[in-house]
């Protein structure tokens, strides 16, 4: 609800912001810069980042018109943070540093101290420590400078943030207290919360989890008055990792998955993969080993498309140490050393010695014992210099067994010493409960012992004292007892026979009750299995509709591209790999008449699948009866008129909710009496094969010797916010020239050793290399070198085209 409301404020922002394009008298151009970049802040809020960029845009675009820096200096900010919640960070800290210079040309320190600090959290985020450290020391210079409290106390904090991640939590903590301190003065709630929830994780990695629950659950309430719903989802999360270190893994299963649901409410797609991430580690301790990889798998997919180096690193050392609880040896020790020198490269020493620690268990495990000890005693070197209390904890526990297990007494003795004493600060206050209840307790059953002794002398006096006069007395008072005890017994026995039968009767009654319960359970389960299998066979029915309505679409499409003998007619020679990603595409391609030349197109239309197969045949039916009209005839306006009609069919018109559906084409006319080729292209480049010697310029690449690359107009053929005229290239063709066209579906398929993108370089080789072969050949080597490229691991990423022409 939340979300509508900011996305409607936005709206609202945006519309009266854009009055004064009607109403010019109302308001200055600044004025309504300001209020867009007002909304702007509300759809970042609401998470629409798409449309956050896209008026981020219009702001730089309208600022630089009237020169306004500041409009200017902010939009890139803005452009900044939309990058890198879409994960380009590189491209969102080149924004900010824009904005940097921007502030700093306008002496804005406000804004240099919040730009600074973003900045710095984007480099700890991809851990680049160093940076992130030198960005916020210079946000803290500038605040301090001009004594701006708030500055002071977000710079400070995030430094902590930074100085706890590789290792110096005294230090941290230090910036903590301070910035909580000015943050209540200032009576900042979202800011203290934010603090509350460090500290929190500081105490947590530092083995004091009484204190860091203390903190996490203070700054939960706040979290929720402020509304602050990716902050409830931080410490739903927090809380349930500590829950995890104490072994109440059912409060910690809770917990994540509130933090789980948010996120996903969110769309926080690196919150969703930390969520995915620590539910697997719960199952690890569980020994759910299963569950745990399911878990891990999926946060390790999500986190190589975000490139999370950290978090994956993170992900690697659990799986690592799920396969060498599996027994599976070879998997561990790739995953664990993967991590440990990712960790290494990142400068992160609590997950570099958690995966030396982990390391060193899979060694003994395998009898490499040696290695081992040589792991252990540099995690052993590199923890003493921290203060991470629970590593400490996990490296001499782990040398107590080893050494235990070798029977060195000596040296099992000192490490267990060192992991009691450890264990012991772990523990704290609590461990000295423990030991007070022990020594009062043995203090009082000293006491009571004395007690008992001084009884039984003081008896023995008084019996030596007994005149044997008494004797008797005592002996009729022990036959009274006796015959008293006998009655006693017999009472008992009968009130424990009658409960005995009370209890059979009550239990014969308990069973009738769970078999009527069961009955009805198995009567429930049989309407459930009805109804499941009721829908199960509409939903079989369902599919199989969908299925043969695909199936329809796919024979439509190929009826309205060109046929073999089309194709035949109008090229000498030519091959076609056309591979859709699903059973229709949006990738397609065209031949025809262009008045008396030849005409000839590749296409890229938005999406694949179904939708992508609609855009591909409306492109054909309106180039088909374009090309009908005299006045179209060459690529450019031809293009152009594609672009109209589409904007017009689709209701384009710049709008934020407006489809911006279209494609990106390469289009060539070809002249056969003066062998002149004329290409247009939006966006989509085309490569010729040739013999003629060719000069590089603005519009002609040359990549290798006889391969040149006439490049396209970097708008599509749909509403953008440049509409210019498209260029047109005019190309000679010699006998025995090949020209390609092409999508970009063979150069973004994923694949190789190390799953990457083909890539257009890659691509362009490829084609240099197999120029001199025959066409029925080149398509046989593209098509092979497509599989080998994708192997049996990875899934076709988009549709892809890929056409030779020889024209004479």
């Amino acid at each position: 609800m939340s979300r509508v409301v900011l996305y409607t404020a936005a709206i609202v922002l945006i519309f009266f912001s854009n009055l004064p394009l009607l109403q010019a008298d109302r308001s200055d151009d600044t004025s309504r810069i300001n209020s867009n970049l007002d909304a702007i802040k509300l759809l970042l809020d609401s998470r629409d980042f798409l449309a956050a960029q896209q008026l981020s845009r219009k702001v730089i675009s309208e600022s630089k018109k009237i020169n306004y820096l500041f409009g200017v200096s902010s939009g890139n900010f803005f452009m900044g943070n939309t990058h890198y919640e879409m994960s380009n960070t590189d491209s969102a800290v080149i924004f900010m540093h824009q904005a940097i210079k921007g502030f700093e040309e306008i002496r804005d320190e406000k804004s240099l101290i919040k730009t600074y600090c973003q900045l710095a959290n984007f480099l700890k985020r991809i851990d680049c420590n160093d940076s992130s450290i030198i960005y916020y020391k210079k946000a803290i210079e500038i605040a301090n400078s001009t004594n701006d409290l708030n500055g002071i106390a977000d710079a400070s904090y995030g430094l902590g943030t930074t100085l706890s991640q590789i290792g110096q939590y005294s230090e941290s903590m230090e910036l903590y207290i301070k910035a909580l301190n000015i943050k209540e003065e200032l009576n900042d709630k979202q800011g203290i919360a934010s603090i509350l929830n460090s500290i929190g994780v500081l105490f947590w990695y530092q083995g004091d989890y009484s204190n860091a629950l203390d903190f996490l659950l203070r700054a939960l309430p706040l979290r929720i008055e402020v509304n602050d719903l990716q902050g409830v989802s931080y410490q739903h999360n927090n809380i349930g990792l500590v829950f995890r270190e104490i072994n109440d893994f059912d409060k910690a299963i809770s917990h994540l998955k509130k933090s789980w649901s948010i996120k996903i409410q969110l769309n926080d797609r690196r919150g969703i993969s930390n969520s995915l991430m620590n539910i697997g580690s719960v199952f690890l301790l569980q020994n759910k080993l299963d569950s745990a990889l399911i878990y891990f798998d999926q946060a390790a997919v999500i986190k190589e498309q975000l490139k999370d180096r950290g978090g994956l690193a993170n992900v690697n050392r659990f799986k690592g140490e799920t396969y060498r609880k599996l027994k599976l040896y070879d998997q561990a020790f790739s995953f664990l050393n993967t991590a440990s020198n990712s960790y290494k490269d990142l400068n992160e020493p609590r997950g570099y010695l958690e995966s030396l620690v982990q390391l060193a268990i899979t060694y003994f495990e395998v009898g490499q014992q040696k290695k081992a000890f040589e792991i252990m005693a540099e995690a052993e070197s590199v923890v003493a210099k921290s203060q991470m209390l629970d590593v400490k904890d996990q490296i001499y526990k782990n040398l107590y067994e080893f050494y235990n297990s070798l029977g060195d007494c000596k040296k099992s003795l000192y490490y267990y010493q060192q992991y009691v004493s450890v264990h012991d600060s772990i523990l704290g206050q609590s461990n000295l409960k423990k030991m007070l209840t022990l020594q009062l307790k043995s203090e009082y059953d000293a006491l009571m012992k004395k007690h008992s002794i001084l009884k039984d002398s003081e008896l023995m006096v008084v019996e030596k004292e007994k005149d044997s006069k008494t004797r008797l007395a005592y002996f009729f008072m022990g036959a009274f007892g006796v015959t008293l005890l006998v009655l006693v017994l017999f009472i008992y026995t009968l009130k424990n026979k009658q409960r005995v039968n009370n209890e059979l009767g009550h239990q014969q009654l308990e069973v009738e009750r769970q078999k009527q319960e069961l009955i009805e359970q198995r009567d429930e389960i049989e309407i459930q299995k009805n109804l499941v299998i009721y829908q199960r066979d509409r939903i079989i029915n369902m599919l199989t509709d969908l299925g043969e309505s695909i199936d329809y679409a796919k024979k439509i499409q190929q009826a309205i591209l060109p046929s073999t003998p089309v194709l035949q007619h109008y090229f000498a020679d030519y091959f076609i790999v056309y591979q859709p990603k699903e059973s229709v595409g949006g990738d397609f391609y065209w031949v025809g008449n262009c008045g008396n030349q030849i005409g000839f197109a590749a296409a890229d239309s938005t999406g694949h699948g179904v939708p992508g197969g609609f855009m591909s045949m409306l492109g054909i039916s309106m180039i088909n009866d374009m090309i009908t009209r005299e006045s179209v005839k060459t690529p450019s306006t031809i293009l152009s008129a594609l672009r109209q009609n589409i904007i017009n069919a689709l209701g384009q018109k710049g709008r934020e909710e407006d489809s911006y559906d279209g494609m990106d084409i390469a289009l060539c006319t070809y002249d056969k009496n003066s062998q002149v080729l004329t290409y247009a292209g939006a966006n989509l480049p085309i490569l010729i094969s040739t013999s003629e010697v060719v000069e590089p310029s603005e519009k002609i690449a040359v990549h290798y010797d006889g391969l040149i690359e006439l490049k396209p107009d970097r708008m599509p053929v749909s509403y953008f916010d440049r509409m210019d005229s498209f260029n047109e290239i005019k190309f000679k063709i010699n006998k025995g020239d090949t020209i390609y066209l092409f999508s970009d579906g063979f150069m973004d398929q994923f694949g190789g050793e190390h799953s990457k993108k083909f890539g257009h370089t890659a691509f362009r080789s490829l084609i240099n290399s197999i120029k001199g072969l025959p066409l029925n050949q080149q398509k046989q080597v593209i098509w092979t070198t497509l599989e080998k490229w994708k192997g049996e691991s990875e899934n076709q990423t988009d549709d892809i085209l890929v056409m030779g022409i020889r024209l004479s």
